[in-house]
Order: structure tokens, then C-alpha cells, then sequence
């Protein structure tokens, strides 16, 4: 659809029994050939939101000109899931501790940065664990935690979404209904630390993080 019309972001189409069979549910068109199209767009903060109704007639009459006869296309609002990733890494001696974090925290935000997502893409872990094992000066990878944020309040969807009910098989599944995984705020949505293990230490020592992400590293320990 040319810009002038309106700009969509994300769009998922389906047909529209695949959701579900019922056609007793209100507002749904009981017609085998229609389609669902679901859509997103994005804020002037490049945030994915809901296509206003200008938009969504300019793309409904800009698909006239495409659709079949007998076709009918329903065009809905696509489900936004907010996210944070909390991560806990081992660092080799040699290397700074702040700055192998803040090299993890880029690429955690190069990888979900939100033009790389579509509609019902689902959160593979053991992807995010191999990307954090190849940042230079990583161990190991302790543990990565994904937690749902919501209130409209706060800024964040409206959305709840229970991650752990979600994961099957090492792999975070969206919901049945369309949606799209989405970290808000790259900036204060992924924190990291650092955990030290040192000869003379009988547990483990972390190091200080900081909301941005960024950790000082320096947890106690003699070395490996």
C-alpha cells in the first residue's frame, strides 16, 4: 500500500475458521472464504500500536482492487506480548566485566530489535543462549530469564502473558490468538550481570547491575 495511505508495520492473515470453528462469536462473519488479516503498525517512537481507522479503511479499500468476488477480508488488531530478558553470565578473567555486558545487552537488542519480528514468530532460548556464548569474553551463560511486562498505565500492552506456561521444548510460543513478542524499552527492558566463581569462595559472588544493564563486575573471587 503506497505511504501516503498509511504505513503497516506487521501483518499475519489466516483464514477465518482457523482461529475457531464457532461462528456464534460476535462481530465474526460466518463466510468459509473470508480471511482474517491481522495488522500493526508503529508510533512515532517506532513502538508497534494498533493501525487507527483511517488507516485500516485506506487498507481495506486498497485491497478492493485485489480480492476475489466471493473473498471476504477481515481486517483485525494483531496482540502485542511485552517482554524482558534478564541474563547471568560467566566472564573469563582477562576481560572487563562492563564491557562484555554492554556487548551482550548490544546484541540481545541487534536480535529483538523489532523490525527482525513478525506476527506469531515464537522466542527459540537455546538461539539467545548461543548468541550470548559468542560475545568475546563469555564463559558460559549462567541463565536467561523472560518475563512479561503489561499495564497500558505504565506504557507497556494491556496484554498479560504467563512465559512459562508458554514454553515448550526450549521455545516460547505465542498465543493462539495472533500475536507478536515485542521488548518495549531496549534501553531498560534487558539486564545482565556477571557471576564470578573464585577458588576461595564457596558460592557465588555477582556482580552490581545497574537498570540499564550494565554491570560493574566486581563480584569477589581469586580468579579460575
Amino acid at each position: 500500500m503506497p505511504p501516503r495511505f498509511g504505513r503497516v508495520a506487521k501483518v499475519y492473515i489466516t483464514q477465518d475458521d482457523q482461529i475457531s470453528p464457532l461462528t456464534t462469536e460476535p462481530n465474526r462473519i460466518p463466510n468459509p472464504l473470508a480471511l482474517n488479516l491481522y495488522t500493526l503498525g508503529y508510533d512515532r517512537n517506532k513502538k508497534l500500536t494498533t493501525l487507527n481507522t483511517a488507516t485500516k479503511t485506506n487498507l481495506s479499500t486498497y485491497l478492493e482492487q485485489y480480492r476475489m468476488l466471493t473473498d471476504s477480508i477481515n481486517i483485525k488488531d494483531a496482540f502485542i506480548i511485552n517482554f524482558t530478558v534478564d541474563f547471568e553470565i560467566v566472564t573469563f578473567k582477562s576481560y572487563n566485566n562492563e564491557e562484555v555486558i554492554l556487548n551482550c545487552i548490544a546484541e540481545l537488542k541487534n536480535y529483538f530489535d523489532i523490525d527482525k519480528w513478525q506476527v506469531n514468530q515464537p522466542i527459540i532460548i537455546s538461539e539467545v543462549y548461543n548468541l550470548l556464548g559468542n560475545v568475546l569474553g563469555v564463559q558460559s551463560v549462567e541463565s536467561i530469564s523472560f518475563n512479561n511486562i503489561s499495564g497500558a498505565s505504565v506504557g507497556y500492552s494491556q496484554y498479560k502473558y504467563d512465559f512459562t506456561q508458554a514454553t515448550r521444548g526450549g521455545v516460547i510460543y505465542p498465543s493462539l490468538d495472533p500475536s507478536i513478542f515485542e521488548i518495549k524499552n531496549l534501553n531498560k527492558d534487558i539486564k545482565g550481570r556477571v557471576t564470578t566463581y573464585g577458588y576461595n569462595s564457596t558460592g557465588i559472588t555477582t556482580g552490581n547491575t545497574s537498570a540499564g544493564g550494565t554491570s560493574t563486575g566486581t563480584g569477589g573471587g581469586s580468579g579460575y
